[in-house]
């Protein structure tokens, strides 16, 4: 079993070894020394690849590919998108992390965790422009994947913020939507949020329901009840097809014109 990610760095550069153990260590991780190698035997020409043995009998690969990401102009973008887009897609170059020897029955709350520091680790080692947590649909802007990452793993919880993503779209002149992606992951229904496009508060709502859904996944979403982040904020539940026309049904929430910030 395997985990991925990638990171589009400035130049076309690995990661310092050295750097990377020192973050990884500093959130709690223990990794050995970096080794370079190419990504094939007797194949000088492959990639160069950084291999770090964990304590746990897992490895991490980072794999420079010397060349632009080859999906991120087709890529979605989210409002945790880096705001200078462009130079993701004229990046000289990509990394791919890749964690190997994870366990069959891992949990995929503590594999996300620790991918999500690992991935961090390296990033706070390079020229990261942006990152991308698999099965992600979108890159994040470096810092803020860092940070939320190192909160994951010193409060034990999934870092909600790079694990599920968000992405907008207009529905027409007088509305957006807000779609999230990998809820499934985690055993929940994905979230289809419409709201005004004049409106105020929509992505901070859908951050705090996603984040609330995550951590207390016992909390039932019945159709016809409401929900909101306070006793006054009452959103009425419905459900209906993905708007991509394909899988399951989503949960569909109905936002006024403006929201307060959801605090009690």
């Amino acid at each position: 079993m395997a985990d991925l990610s990638f990171i589009i760095v400035g130049e076309s550069v690995l990661p310092d070894a050295d750097q990377v153990v020192a973050s990884a260590r500093e959130m709690g991780i223990s990794l050995s020394s970096g080794e370079l190698s190419t990504l094939h035997e007797n194949d000088s020409d492959g990639p160069d690849v950084l291999s770090f043995e964990g304590e746990n009998g897992d490895s991490l690969l980072v794999a420079l590919m010397p060349a632009p990401h080859p999906d991120v102009e087709k890529m979605p973008r989210g409002p945790l998108s880096p705001d200078d887009y462009e130079n993701l897609i004229d990046a000289p170059a990509h990394l791919i992390v890749t964690r190997v020897g994870v366990g069959e029955d891992a949990d995929v709350d503590d594999r996300d965790i620790q991918m999500s520091a690992l991935t961090a680790a390296v990033a706070s080692a390079c020229p990261a422009l942006g990152v991308l947590k698999m099965p992600g649909v979108l890159f994040h802007r470096p810092g803020l994947f860092i940070d939320a990452a190192k909160a994951g793993i010193e409060n034990e919880m999934i870092p909600v913020l790079v694990c599920i993503d968000i992405t907008v779209a207009m529905e027409s002149d007088q509305q957006i939507s807000i779609l999230s992606h990998n809820m499934q992951r985690y055993g929940r229904e994905e979230l289809y949020i419409k709201a005004p496009s004049g409106g105020k508060g929509a992505i901070g709502f859908a951050m705090d329901i996603i984040h609330w859904l995550v951590v207390d996944r016992e909390y039932e979403l019945p159709t016809g009840d409401t929900i909101g982040r306070n006793e006054d904020e009452k959103i009425n539940i419905e459900r209906t097809a993905h708007p991509f026309g394909e899988g399951p049904e989503v949960i569909l929430l109905n936002l006024p014109e403006t929201l307060e910030d959801g605090s009690e």
